[in-house]
């Protein structure tokens, strides 16, 4: 899972959304090391003691190999506007580029659904987790307060309404357009 940040202080979900973001990169650090990895295996069966040895170096953690990937894993999704900044301690929040993105990737042009029917479709459809009522679901809340998630929430409305894709009724009705206002 995925939490977004849509906050402007610091919170627990922005730590959590941190941790997110560390986890994805070392994620990625991992798979080319056991790849690397396999390949110094194959290379040491077949005798080619040369390129078993080149494969070592990069099965090492934190080999030289990972820096590059993680980095454009990370400055790839600040410059799509999925990440705070390019730089220092990041989490995961979404600018207006990337929610029109969001929005235009879930709805069709013309249809319009419920903020947290949205939200829900945002955890079951990509794994992103921005309101209390998903959160709770997801059960998140043992660790988190629900009421993180519902500031969350409030402040995620305003950047989708900035945005022209939300509209808030009267009713307390928060209604987001597939396609801006």
């Amino acid at each position: 899972m995925i939490l977004l940040d849509a906050t402007h202080d610091a919170n627990p979900l922005r730590r959590r959304s941190q941790e997110s973001l560390d986890k994805f990169r070392w994620n990625i650090a991992k798979a080319l090391t056991e790849r690397a990895a396999q390949h110094q295996q194959a290379a040491s069966e077949r005798g080619d003691v040369d390129q078993a040895e080149r494969w070592a170096k990069f099965a090492q953690p934190n080999a030289n190999i990972t820096k590059s990937p993680r980095a454009f894993f990370s400055e790839t999704l600040a410059a799509v506007g999925a990440l705070n900044s390019t730089s220092g301690r990041r989490h995961f929040t979404f600018k207006p580029p990337m929610l029109e993105a969001l929005v235009a990737a879930l709805l069709a042009p013309g249809e319009e659904v419920e903020f947290y029917r949205f939200c829900q479709r945002l955890h079951t459809e990509l794994g992103l987790v921005v309101d209390d009522r998903t959160a709770r679901s997801a059960g998140l809340t043992t660790d988190i307060d629900a009421g993180v998630f519902a500031l969350n929430a409030e402040a995620f409305k305003l950047r989708l309404a900035s945005a022209g894709l939300l509209t808030h009724y009267s009713d307390a009705t928060s209604i987001i357009h597939g396609e801006p206002r």
